[in-house]
């Protein structure tokens, strides 16, 4: 794969010398590497690419593999610099409480997908909230609150900040993963009051 990302690379930068667009834009468009470790950061890096660090589907540590992308970073063309997208799972509601309730129905639908299960989708709180769980589950469930940001809106604002401050992120993109479609558009909906001024 790595060759042929280094070929569109060249084909965008219109430096193939086989095939070549026309007509060409005035701006060339950005390319990007969606990532979950250090060797897409790495690559990312050493090729001149915006990177986008999904930690919503990575276990790896999100600051040391952003921190080591800056360090390793090549720009590929004059003035580049590096640009990071932190991409986390967030669920946001009135309150904590009932944001914890909404992210259970996401959390044990990964617990099923894990166990070969989870063919119907995401389940309703209420099924969630039946979900037969036992000492494994358990520490997952942990295990994936701890790497989601789950809270009212003065909460996931502050642990927004907070991340994109510390990791230096150049933006924050948010998955929110739901049973309901008006859960997810209310998340997003209190986010945006909150953090966009």
């Amino acid at each position: 794969m790595p060759d042929l990302v280094k070929e569109l690379i060249k084909y965008v930068d219109n430096e193939d010398a086989i095939l070549q667009a026309s007509p060409l834009p005035e701006i060339s468009p950005e390319l990007w590497m969606l990532g979950t470790s250090k060797k897409s950061a790495s690559f990312a890096a050493e090729n001149g690419l915006a990177y986008c660090f999904g930690q919503f589907m990575s276990d790896d540590n999100g600051e040391e593999i952003i921190q080591h992308y800056r360090d390793s970073f090549q720009p590929r063309k004059n003035g580049q610099k590096p640009y990071v997208i932190m991409t986390l799972t967030v669920i946001c509601a009135e309150t904590t409480q009932e944001a914890e309730d909404i992210a259970l129905s996401s959390i044990v639908w990964g617990l099923q997908r894990e166990n070969g299960e989870g063919k119907q989708g995401v389940p309703s709180i209420e099924k969630a909230k039946e979900f037969q769980l036992n000492m494994g589950d358990q520490e997952s469930i942990e295990r994936a609150k701890s790497k989601m940001i789950i809270g009212n809106p003065e909460k996931v604002k502050s642990k927004l900040m907070e991340i994109k401050s510390r990791v230096l992120a150049d933006e924050i993109m948010i998955v929110t993963i739901t049973y309901s479609p008006k859960d997810k558009h209310k998340s997003y909906q209190l986010i945006a009051e909150q953090c966009i001024e």
